[in-house]
């Protein structure tokens, strides 16, 4: 086979990328069927360049009944529910749509169906903020992202990302932050350089940096009209990359 993890795709998605390798993936929207439009589903495939094949890896479609943003993410796109077998993880939003946390599948660390030895406690993943666009809706929008550091190769618990980051001597995370786009004033647009990757313009578009490196950790963008690119490399794992590119798809209230 091109992929030699498509017999362990559950283990995979959680597992982080491992140093100086990048990970090409694409994106696609699937707006068909009765309610498509409003909640479409999103599916990931890792792509191999050498030999153009895609592999199924994620999906996901909004909860329905959700009060606010809520995303489960599987590896089974026949059972997007709660309750399905490839139930891997979470993307959940706040009311104005400008914070969101993605989880790992498990319960919160306050449920009653916590197991004694505390296996089955979800992790926070990434924890992805939005800040207002001061330039409206037609400039850039500026993104952070907190993930946890790797220690061993394995992720570092963290119990509140958040919390964590604003400790300045923390090593537990890992903060990110979106690459300003240049104005163009031949195309009168902002852009970024995806070498390629990345071939139409759109709002979504975006790449995002390691703050203490300025290494590229993540890009994102269109290539079609329902089909995305997205490629990430260390320390970030499938369902971290595709739940920061999942939150780009949601329109951010409180930051138009």
């Amino acid at each position: 086979s091109t992929f030699p993890i498509e017999n362990d795709i559950p283990n995979f998605v959680l597992t982080p990328i491992i140093r100086d390798q990048v990970q090409q993936s694409q994106i696609r929207r699937n707006k068909t069927g009765i309610d498509r439009n409003m909640f479409p589903i999103y599916e990931m495939y890792l792509e191999d360049p050498r030999s153009n094949e895609y592999l199924f890896i994620l999906a996901s479609r909004k909860r329905k009944k959700s009060k606010f943003c809520n995303y489960i993410i599987t590896t089974n796109k026949q059972d997007l529910s709660r309750e399905g077998v490839g139930n891997s993880g979470k993307l959940r939003a706040n009311f104005l749509g400008t914070d969101f946390v993605v989880y790992s599948s498990g319960v919160s660390p306050h449920c009653e169906q916590m197991l004694p030895d505390g296996s089955n406690i979800r992790e926070e993943l990434s924890l992805i903020h939005y800040e207002n666009n001061i330039m409206g809706l037609r400039g850039p929008r500026k993104m952070s992202v907190i993930v946890p550091n790797l220690s061993k190769g394995k992720r570092i618990l963290v119990d509140h990302l958040i919390s964590d980051s604003f400790n300045k001597d923390s090593k537990s995370t890992i903060q990110l932050e979106n690459r300003v786009p240049e104005w163009n004033e031949e195309s009168q647009t902002y852009i970024l350089n995806f070498n390629g990757r990345v071939t139409q313009a759109s709002v979504k578009n975006f790449q995002l940096l390691d703050k203490a490196d300025n290494r590229l950790v993540l890009q994102f963008g269109r290539i079609g009209k329902d089909l995305f690119t997205l490629d990430y490399s260390f320390p970030l794992c499938a369902v971290q990359a595709y739940g920061i590119a999942l939150s780009s798809f949601e329109r951010k209230f409180g930051c138009e």
